[in-house]
């Protein structure tokens, strides 16, 4: 990703992978944000505006697939990432907690196209109070890190290049702890 983090389509590709994690595949935008971020740390707020536009349009594809096209896109994703069992457990959880459970599915790393579309899935969460809890959880997710970026992002930078790969790989490190720390707190 620190390739395609130089390359000029960057953005565009930042905002494409962040469409997609919110509704297809689970791929992490955050691989993308963070180089970019460490590259251009006046632009880090840039790219977390991006990143939230991209995961919240890529919800409500998420959304229009559990509602729409279930049987035919929806379950085929379902399946392929063997989520069955985590799909009813969500759609179950929304009955109670709809709000609180897509805020913090759009604030962690957690296969968020699974929320997305079991929100959908027989309109299980009304569709403002998804946009509305997917814009905040995925903005303090991003913003979060975007401000960090903003104020810190010179020394970052300066020790990037030298320790970005170590870096990158503590980043991915605590993305799996952080996954495996909600996937129990979600209980799928």
């Amino acid at each position: 990703m620190e390739i395609l983090a130089q390359k000029p389509y960057a953005t565009s590709a930042l905002f494409l992978i962040a469409m997609i994690e919110s509704s297809l595949l689970p791929v992490a935008p955050d691989l993308l944000f963070v180089p970019l971020s460490v590259l251009r740390p006046r632009r880090s707020l840039m790219y977390a505006a991006v990143c939230v536009l991209g995961s919240v349009g890529g919800a409500v594809l998420g959304y229009v697939i559990g509602y729409g096209v279930f049987e035919t896109v929806g379950k085929t994703i379902i399946v392929a990432f063997g989520w069955t069992e985590s799909f009813a457990t969500v759609v179950q959880k929304y009955n109670a907690h709809a709000w609180s459970v897509l805020l913090l599915a759009g604030f962690t790393p957690v296969p968020f196209q699974l929320f997305t579309i079991a929100a959908g899935f027989g309109n299980a969460v009304g569709f403002t109070v998804f946009v509305l809890a997917t814009n905040v959880g995925c903005s303090i997710r991003f913003f979060l890190f975007g401000v960090l970026f903003f104020f810190f992002g010179p020394v970052i930078q300066c020790y990037g290049s030298k320790y970005l790969g170590r870096a990158m790989a503590i980043v991915v490190l605590l993305m799996v702890i952080w996954y495996a720390a909600t996937k129990t707190l979600f209980s799928l």
